[in-house]
């Protein structure tokens, strides 16, 4: 080979410092670096120095390597934690969103059954008190509904019952007297049907009017003096 077949020694005789690289034969990386031999601003010459790169290619296979596994390393962990947040996180949710599906649906009080996830003292934990608290709730008011509408249903009867009885007495009864007795039991009968139903009128309207009611603060010290005044004042009358 000649001087011609190096372009970094060329480059070198214009009076510049030139690094090279290449590939062999072998297609293996080869190094050089070539630099003027001059004196003074006079070139004489060129050195060229040359030398395989194989510790560079060893040293990015290794870095390849390296990467490689930090890739493997931050995807196993990447899997185990996303494995972990869907049994400790995703399945809790999932299953209080089902409980919740079952309570929307349910037809009887059975069915209202929230998972008490209270022992993991975490927001989740906190979130299943909370809805079994609010079932508990909706399961009072429902027992709360029931039990008032076979109330109702008694107070109403009842005066149905004797009204129907003084009907009949009117319509069998010849003699104006017990007549007119019918006539007043009726008359009480329709007056205490309309009591029952302006009753269920005002409860009704108060557990409207309760479920508009928006709660606030109260300073007890205020009540406590308040409580006082009223009191000094029943005292003085």
């Amino acid at each position: 080979s000649t001087v011609g077949d190096y372009p970094e020694a060329i480059r070198a005789l214009s009076g510049e410092t030139v690094g090279y690289v290449r590939q062999d034969a072998n297609r293996e990386l080869v190094l050089s670096v070539a630099l003027p031999v001059a004196r003074y601003v006079h070139v004489f010459g060129s050195l060229m120095l040359s030398r395989d790169g194989a510790r560079i290619d060893s040293a990015m296979r290794d870095v390849r390597l390296t990467v490689l596994a930090v890739f493997a390393g931050a995807l196993v962990i990447t899997t185990l934690l996303s494995l972990y947040f869907a049994g400790t996180i995703a399945r809790p949710l999932h299953r209080l969103a089902e409980a919740a599906e079952k309570v929307r649906h349910s037809v009887g009080r059975d069915a209202m059954a929230i998972p008490d996830l209270t022992g993991r003292h975490d927001e989740i934990g906190d979130l299943s008190g909370v809805l079994r608290e609010m079932t508990d709730a909706l399961t009072s008011r429902i027992t709360a509904i029931e039990r008032f509408a076979a109330d109702v249903s008694h107070e109403i009867k009842n005066p149905l019952t004797s009204l129907k009885s003084a009907i009949e007495t009117v319509q069998r009864v010849k003699n104006p007297h017990y007549q007119r007795e019918s006539l007043r039991s009726v008359r009480g009968c329709g007056e205490g049907l309309d009591s029952v139903i302006t009753d269920i009128s005002v409860c009704s309207r108060l557990g409207a009017d309760r479920g508009r009611i928006q709660a606030e603060g109260v300073d007890c010290a205020k009540m406590g003096d308040t409580c006082d005044r009223f009191q000094r004042t029943g005292e003085r009358e």
